[in-house]
Formats: C-alpha cells, structure tokens, sequence
C-alpha cells in the first residue's frame, strides 16, 4: 500500500482521523477511519463510546499543545504531502489485523516516522491477539494498547528519547578538528543584521508589527496586553528595559516547560575580554533580576561548544567559550557579499540578500517596496536595475510572463537612451541573459535564447572595460545551450572557459565555481560516463555545503543531479537519500503542488518500491 498526499484540515467534531500537533517538529496522529474495519470489529471497537473517544481525546490534549481533526483517511493522506522530512511522526492507529497488516508496512517505511501505536478497546484485543503477533518483528510498534492513559505514557518516553537522540547529535560537534569553520548561515545571518541596522525605524513599521503580533495572538488575552502596553511606552529610549522585560521572560519559559521534546540545558560562558571582537555590556542595572548580572552580547558573537555533561535529573551543562578563530574562506564570502550589498537603499540590499538565498517571495516584498524609494525611482540606473531583479524573482518562481514584462521595462530603458545618443549600459547584457535563460528553460527554442546569450556576449566583449565576470556567464549558457542541442564538445569547450576565467578571479569556494563543476558532470552524464558526472557534482556539493544556507534551491538541484548520476551509477541506495535530501530542501521553499516537487516525490515513490521489491533496473 502506498500513501499518497496535499493539504485539507476541518475543525468539524469527528472522530476521524485525529492528528495532534506539538510543535513544528513533532506530530502526533490518530488514525481511526471507519474504513479500516470489518463488521465485528467496527462492533467491538463501537465499545469505545463518545466519552470514551473525547476522554481520549482530551488526554491526549493535556499532552500535547494543539489539536487538529481530519474526518476521512484521505485527508490524512494529504496532510502528509505538506510535511517535510524535518518533521517527526508518532503514529496512533485502530482497525482490523488485515487492515493493519497493510498500513503498518507502508507507515513503517516513511522517513519521518518515530513510532506506531495500535490502540483498540479491550474485547477486540482479546479476540484478536494475532495484532501484537503480526508486529512483533517491526521495531517501530511499541505494542497493542486498550488504554489511552497507557500511550501517553508512552508517547511522552519517545518524545523524550527523541530529545535525548538530538543531545547525541550535538555531543558530536564537541571537540572537531574543523572547530573555527562556521556555517554558511551565519553570513547570511551577519549580512542580515547589517542591513536590518541600516533601516530607519518608523512608525508604520512599528505599526505593521505590531498588527502582525495581533493577527498573530488574537486568542490570546495575556499576549494582547504586552502588545498593547508595547504600543503605547514602547520608546528607542525604553529598548533595553523591553530587552529585559520579566513577562516577556517568563511567557518563553512557560512555553518552553510545555514542550516535551526539549530538555533544560543551562549554558556556561567563558570569554577573555582581550579576544571578544563583538560589543557586550552588563545590563543588570536595567534588568528585573539584579543578582543574576546580566551580559548582553551583539548578535553574530560566536562561541565553541568546549564539553556537554549531563545531570542525573536529565539537564545539560554546556561549557562555550568565545571563538576568536574566524573561518577566513567564509570571511571572505562575506566581505564579497558585502561588496554586492553597497547600495544606500537598505530595501534593495535586503531583497538582493533575500534573493541570495533562495528566499524568492520574501525578495520580491522587499524590491516591490524598494520601488517607493525616491532614491530609487529618480535613478534610472537604480530603477532598471531593481526591474531586472525582479524578472529574475518571477523566473525563479516560473512566473514566465511577469518575468517577461520586468525584463521587457529593461530594455526598452535602455533602448530609449541609446536615441538619445546614451551609451548601452552592462546591464543590458544582463536583461539579454535572462531573457535567453527564459527561451531556453521554458520554451525550449535553443536557437533564439542561443542568439540572446551571442547578443549579451557580444556586448560583454566590446565595452570598454571588459568584465571577465560576466564573459564567464556568457559562456556558461552558451554551453548550456549546446548541451541540450547534444552538441557536447562544444558545451564542454565553453563550460571550460567559463571555469578557467573563474578560477582565475575567485576565491575556491564560491558558488558559480559549484555551478560550473555541476554543469560539466551533466555534459559526462549525458555522454553515459556518470563517474566523472558524479566526480565533479561532488566537488559542487562540497562548495554548496559550504556557502550556502541549508535550504537553497541550488542545493536542492545538485542533490538531484547527484542522485540522478548514482542511480545511472548503480549505486541506488546512495541515489534514494540524496533525492530525498532534494526534496527536504525544496519543501522549504516550494509549494507542494510544485512540479519540481511532485516529480522527485514520484521518483522517491518509485525507486523505494523498486528497492523494497528487490527489482532494481540499471
């Protein structure tokens, strides 16, 4: 049996199925479909009668913080097509032993599964004891159980052990050779506290989030009235006395406490002033615990894990100490990145920085607000500029004719101050560039994007100081033009030229560097030599990892292409995780009807049945 999903929800009292939410981490389903029983067993399992269904209901509720209902099995399946594989799954399942002896198989496979628990009232357990005996050899049943009481205890074991697993996963960073090297996500993170300083604070954006807190909050009467009182004394004056307010304090602790898949962790610091390269200060005179003297330090201050021990009573002592050590190949990352982030106007920085990292709607909020800005608006040079990118956004998001529209704003600026005797600015060879990239993703007519990419060549070429940047892109897509035209010499040729002029400007690590080496595996790929594909696209998952966040698109390509290599390879076990470590990544930032994401999910589908049949076809 194969589940397949995409998202409902109603709020309609039924009793099927349930599915509990913890947090954003943890679910807990219930499911309990009519359909899943036979006669005599739908009439044995009728002893659990309403009160019995919302006593359970209501224990369960104590246990966990929220509560969604679902009322058909087929709803349940689609939930789970809006899932990552971040997510954990503790599964509750009733029905008959032939009902049960097909779902088990199919939930036991999924990736995000913690553990299923089979619950039944008591006489049909009695006159079907074939349900334990069927399950016994499926380590992820924990039993038959005919009391609710009895699976909140147990849930609460799993969700525990489950936290417990994730302290082994951090102890593993403890002591690594790599210790000065920091994730890419903390550039990103720099870059964004950067421009967020750069930002005037006004009132309307006050404005704004504090009506978002109130969308946000509306059924909550305590949070409403620290909305209300930060609207009316919230000053620039009073910052630091809101930083240390006690309420706020004590409404995350509250929160915390009610979470069972988090353990207390209590944090020892230990900084030498002399090599703390961030600002710090006592606040204890502003804070509402005097005794405790409070140190705040600036956000992007770094610190290394030293040891981990844990507390007969489950809590964690961890030992930190500052991290002088900087990671000099992300340093430089981010002083380039900070180089591309120069202009005046913080709006635009943000969406460049936004559209860096893969956050294509998020970027495209920041540049359509950019495009109030007198700074913006009475530059030609800014305005066009902020056209293009957005082109860019709405072709990413495969939104072909507003990507057009952008792009055509483009051009005719540009052509509009050629008559009046203006010389043809770079930029235009960019605009020409992607709206090549757009007839050769989209409409598959090579021969007109190939011209477009000659035209934004030619122009690279001939202006007067030559950017050997940007002649790199140019033969980066006429390669890929050539590639798909199987005409694999030439593309190789071109990729190569791309590659040498980049090594030549860049620092290793970047991530054209990655798309260059991800580019010529494909070229090997196609000619059937997929050890060499899977040679280079290595060297691109390298770079990847290192430079960009965890949930960028780009990643998510090459773990497809990667995947697609090592399939070719024979190597299918290898290729399943890395398509799925695709789809992980795209589910952060695609919609679930995507085709990019119901295509991997079909060949994630396909492959694990291929693989669980023991019919693997190289």
């Amino acid at each position: 049996m194969v589940l397949e999903v995409q998202s409902h929800k109603s709020h309609q009292q039924q009793r099927l199925p349930l599915v509990l939410r913890k947090n954003e981490d943890v679910i807990v389903m219930w499911i309990n479909s009519r359909d899943s029983y036979g006669d005599d067993d739908w009439q044995h399992h009728q002893q659990l009668s309403d009160d019995d269904i919302q006593k359970s209901i209501k224990e369960l509720h104590l246990l966990l913080k929220h509560l969604e209902i679902f009322n058909t099995l087929e709803q349940y399946m689609n939930f789970m097509s809006t899932l990552g594989f971040n997510e954990e799954l503790f599964i509750i399942v009733s029905g008959c032993s032939y009902w049960l002896t097909r779902v088990i198989p199919a939930l036991s496979r999924l990736t995000q599964l913690g553990a299923i628990h089979i619950f039944c009232s008591q006489k049909q357990k009695d006159t079907d004891e074939n349900k334990k005996l069927l399950f016994d050899n499926d380590d992820k049943v924990r039993g038959v159980f005919t009391d609710i009481l009895q699976i909140c205890d147990q849930l609460r074991k799993d969700i525990i052990r489950s936290s417990l697993a994730l302290s082994k996963e951090i102890k593993r960073y403890v002591g690594r050779e790599d210790e000065a090297r920091q994730e890419p996500t903390f550039m990103y993170a720099q870059l964004f506290r950067d421009i967020l300083l750069e930002m005037p604070s006004t009132d309307e954006s006050k404005r704004e989030m504090i009506e978002f807190c109130r969308r946000e909050y509306a059924n909550d009467a305590a949070q409403l009235l620290i909305i209300n009182q930060f609207e009316s004394s919230y000053r620039d004056s009073t910052r630091a006395i809101w930083c240390n307010d006690k309420n706020i304090a004590l409404s995350f602790a509250r929160d915390s406490l009610e979470k069972l898949n988090t353990v207390s962790v209590i944090l020892q610091i230990e900084v030498d002033i002399k090599k703390c390269k961030t600002p710090f200060t006592n606040v204890s005179h502003q804070s509402e615990f005097k005794h405790e003297q409070e140190i705040i330090f600036t956000i992007g201050t770094v610190f290394r894990i030293k040891s981990i021990e844990q507390h007969i009573s489950g809590s964690f002592l961890i030992s930190l100490t500052l991290n002088d050590d900087e990671d000099k190949e992300l340093r430089y990352l981010i002083s380039q990145m900070r180089n591309s982030l120069s202009t005046s106007v913080p709006l635009f920085n943000m969406g460049h920085l936004m559209f860096k990292m893969g956050l294509y709607d998020k970027s495209e909020r920041f540049y359509q607000l950019a495009l109030n800005e007198t700074a913006i608006k009475d530059n030609r040079t800014a305005l066009s500029s902020v056209y293009n990118n957005l082109g860019m956004i709405y072709d990413k998001l495969e939104n072909v004719d507003k990507a057009i529209d952008y792009y055509k704003k483009v051009v005719d600026m540009a052509l509009d101050r050629k008559r009046s005797g203006e010389a043809l600015e770079n930029n235009l060879t960019v605009t020409y560039t992607n709206i090549g990239s757009l007839y050769y993703k989209y409409k598959n007519d090579y021969d007109t994007a190939l011209e477009y990419f000659n035209l934004a060549l030619e122009l690279d070429l001939h202006t007067p100081t030559p950017h050997q940047s940007s002649i790199a892109i140019d033969y980066n897509n006429i390669g890929m033009v050539y590639a798909e035209q199987q005409r694999y010499s030439e593309a190789l040729e071109m990729y190569e030229k791309c590659l040498t002029i980049q090594l030549d400007l860049l620092n290793l690590n970047r991530p054209a560097i990655a798309n260059s080496y991800s580019n010529i595996s494909q070229v090997y790929r196609a000619q059937g030599d997929y050890k060499i594909a899977i040679e280079y696209l290595n060297k691109a998952l390298e770079i990847s990892l290192q430079t960009l966040p965890p949930y960028h698109p780009d990643l998510a390509k090459t773990y497809n292409n990667l995947s697609l290599a090592l399939y070719k390879d024979g190597q299918v076990k290898e290729a399943l995780e890395y398509m799925k470590k695709s789809m992980e990544v795209n589910l952060k930032t695609l919609p679930s009807d995507n085709r990019t994401v119901v295509e991997v999910r079909k060949w994630i589908a396909r492959v694990e049945e291929e693989l669980l049949l023991g019919q693997i076809q190289m």
